[in-house]
């Protein structure tokens, strides 16, 4: 999947680190495999729920992994308000 490559790409915009092999090693270690392990957790719940419970609680896992990303989002623009202040 992309989202390994999506982490790596995401991680390395924000560093400040001067040396490019620190900063992309310090990528592709943290941002790919933070993503992928979020990647395997959220689609090891999600399996699990749905063996558990015959596919009837799989709605209700994706309703709460859309709303946790909404309140991501709207936490990172709001952090970002704040501390753009200063």
């Amino acid at each position: 999947t992309i989202v390994p490559f999506m982490g790596i790409i995401a991680t390395s915009s924000f560093l400040v680190i001067e040396d490019p092999a620190i900063k992309w090693t310090l990528a592709i270690i943290a941002g790919g495999g933070i993503a992928t392990m979020t990647g395997f957790t959220d689609n090891l719940v999600s399996n699990g729920v749905t063996l558990l419970s015959g596919g009837i609680g799989r709605p209700i896992v994706e309703l709460l992994n859309t709303c946790l990303s909404i309140i991501t989002i709207a936490l990172s623009f709001f952090f970002y308000k704040i501390y753009s202040i200063r």
